[in-house]
This record gives C-alpha cells, sequence and structure tokens, in this order.
C-alpha cells in the first residue's frame, strides 16, 4: 500500500461523517501535514473534494467513491454476540502445543486490536494475512465483512482443520495454508497483501524470520502487527529487534503496552508450572499464579516502500528458533 493510499482512506473517512476544516483534519488524522495537504490539493483538483469558507466537503464525486468503495466502509460489530460466538469457536480448539510458543489471547484483546486496525485504516478492504492463528484472529476478522481477503499460514494441522471446520459452518471466506515459518514463503502469496499479523516467538532469530517472511509478502507501504513481552524480553533483547525493525525498512508507528492478555487456561496446570515455569527458577518457587499475569505490546510497523527482508531461504525449526536464554514460560 503506497503511503498517499492511506492517507486517502484515513482523510475521505473522516470526511465521510462530517465537513472538516484543515486544522480539523490534522488534529484528528497522526499524519504529516505535508503529506494532508499534497492529498487534499490532489483531491480538489479531481473534484473528489471541494472547499467553502475554509471546510473540506465531499463532492458528489466524492460520495460515490466513499459509498461504494469497501475500503471506507465503517466497522459495526455487535460485540456481546460476538463474544458467544467466540466461546462456541474455541470449542473447536485444540488444546496448547507449547513446541510451537502457542498461548490464548482474551477474545476482548482481540477485538480491540481489529478495532484499532480499523482506525489505522488496515482493515477495510485490505488483503489480510495471518503468520499463525492459535488466537483464532481470523474468525474475529471475518466475522467484521471488511477485509478483502484473509488468508492464514499456519504448521499446526489441528488449528487448519479446527478453522476449516468452523468457517465452514459460519461461511467464513478464510483461506487456509499449512506453512512452515522456517520455509521461503511460497511465490504466489509475494507481495499480495497490506497487512500482517502474528503473535510470533520472542527470539531475536525467530522474530527475524517472522519479519522476514512480512517483507516477503506484504505489498508496498503494508504494515505488521506483532506482539512482543517485557517479560520474556529484556530491553537488551527490545533495542536487538529494533535494529532488526529499522534495517528492514520499516518505521514503529505504535508501542501499547500491556495490550495483549493471555489468561490462564484449564490447560495451565501445576504440572505445567512444575515441569516448564519453575525449572528455570533457581533459589526459590514462586507458587502457583492466583492471577492473569503474562501479557504483550501490541506493535505496529509501517513499511517505507517496499520493506526488505533480512533473512532468505530455508532454516531448520530448531530450538535456537523457539529458545533463548531470556524465556522462562516455555
Amino acid at each position: 500500500m503506497k503511503i498517499d493510499e492511506r492517507i486517502e482512506i484515513l482523510t475521505l473517512r473522516e470526511l465521510k461523517k462530517r465537513p472538516l476544516s484543515f486544522w480539523e483534519l490534522v488534529r484528528n488524522l497522526n499524519i504529516s501535514m505535508k503529506k494532508l495537504e499534497s492529498f487534499l490539493s490532489k483531491a480538489l483538483d479531481s473534484k473528489i473534494l471541494k472547499i467553502k469558507d475554509d471546510i473540506f466537503y465531499l463532492t458528489e464525486k466524492g460520495l460515490n467513491l466513499v459509498n461504494n468503495d469497501s475500503r471506507f466502509k465503517e466497522l459495526n460489530i455487535n460485540e456481546e454476540e460476538l463474544k458467544n460466538l467466540f466461546k462456541e469457536w474455541i470449542k473447536y480448539r485444540p488444546p496448547p502445543e507449547y513446541k510451537y510458543y502457542q498461548g490464548y489471547v482474551a477474545v476482548e484483546d482481540l477485538i480491540k486490536k481489529m478495532k484499532f486496525m480499523h482506525k489505522n485504516g488496515d482493515l477495510a478492504g485490505r488483503n489480510i494475512v495471518l503468520l499463525g492463528d492459535d488466537d483464532f484472529f481470523s474468525l474475529i476478522l471475518a466475522y467484521s465483512k471488511l477485509p478483502y481477503k484473509i488468508t492464514v499460514i499456519e504448521i499446526d494441522e489441528r488449528l487448519l482443520d479446527a478453522l476449516n471446520n468452523i468457517s465452514k459452518k459460519y461461511y467464513f471466506n478464510i483461506e487456509l495454508i499449512k506453512y512452515n515459518a522456517c520455509d521461503p514463503i511460497p511465490q504466489n502469496l509475494t507481495d499480495k497483501y497490506h497487512i500482517f499479523v502474528s503473535e510470533p516467538v520472542e527470539t531475536v532469530f525467530g522474530l527475524s524470520i517472522t519479519l522476514s517472511r512480512a517483507c516477503d509478502l506484504l505489498k508496498e507501504g503494508g504494515a505488521v502487527y506483532f506482539g512482543l513481552s517485557s517479560i520474556e524480553s529484556s530491553y537488551n533483547k527490545w533495542f536487538k529487534i529494533q535494529k532488526i525493525i529499522l534495517d528492514m525498512n520499516f518505521v514503529i508507528t505504535d508501542i501499547l503496552k500491556k495490550f495483549s492478555w493471555y489468561p490462564e487456561t484449564e490447560y495451565d496446570t501445576e504440572d505445567v508450572y512444575d515441569s516448564i515455569i519453575f525449572s528455570k527458577f533457581t533459589k526459590f518457587k514462586p507458587g502457583y499464579p492466583k492471577v492473569n499475569w503474562f501479557n504483550s505490546a501490541l506493535i505496529r510497523l509501517e513499511a517505507i516502500g517496499k520493506p526488505k527482508p533480512l533473512l532468505k531461504g530455508k532454516f531448520e525449526l530448531d530450538e535456537k528458533f523457539y529458545f533463548d536464554e531470556e524465556m522462562m514460560t516455555f
């Protein structure tokens, strides 16, 4: 997605709600004043907008555009209905496979993430690809009826089967592809997507592969949404990851701390804590948690031009991908 297209989506969507002055648009939109001025000038020349008494209005041509182009549709969902449906959907979801770093984000936070994507012009009319989907976020997106295309590339066949069964039952159009992140992206998927979403492993190597695959999948100016915690990743690791992000031609537009929460489930048993987590403690045993404690930040990246992968080719899906010296929960 070229940067001017995102400005077009955000600006015309604001003006669809009501006419606004230049300064109101500057206040409402998180975009460069220079780029906004440039877009408004082009929109006036193309007769999409008109200006009267310093207020911008959609013309008949502009109204026809925003009313018929899927990119300008608004998000209109029944949250209670969606939450109840999600309770039914997760009945199909298999137990987490810890070797794949699986864990489940709360449905409230998935809905919140979808709303944030829509606010940024990254939902309606967009081609969205998810690398891994143990959260069932693709179903949340499909329920909105706003994305143009949703693709899930996932290594776990159990999840693919579950998503397929739910999609058939609820008539969701989700493309499901078995894929190992350590393999190159299939040629027919490269440069096809506006938006990439993942909750990746938190090793520098694993994240480098994940974001490199995002580069291959995304169009020019595409955006990435991914999670990163301060629980499994110190700021030393964040520093390394940020350097990688910049080297890939991405800019970090948003870091929303403590955005995604992973509630304790029936799978988080005392045996799991004893065998996986407590084994990492050397001097004391902290006791079993009585609160939801694991959370991660939601990070949004935007490509400046075409993103550039740092890693190419095939790699081994081994311990180096999933584990490092900072990991305590897997």
